[in-house]
């Protein structure tokens, strides 16, 4: 095998830039519709709950 060969070999098993290396079916693909009855969402105890969003005034001057 010549290192031409060697490198046309070795370059089919690199995923084009931004494939997801990847991917789910059935219950487990993004757009599922019962995904949420097999996936949990993961617990953050590290982040607080944040205050709601208020909408400031324009201030008058």
């Amino acid at each position: 095998m010549t290192p031409g060969e060697l490198l046309a070999r070795l370059s089919t098993l690199v995923p084009p830039p931004r494939y997801p290396p990847v991917r789910y079916q059935g219950f487990f693909a993004p757009p599922a519709k019962r995904r949420s009855a097999v996936v949990r969402r993961p617990d953050r105890p590290d982040r607080p709950d944040r205050p709601a969003r208020t909408r400031k005034e324009p201030s008058v001057t």
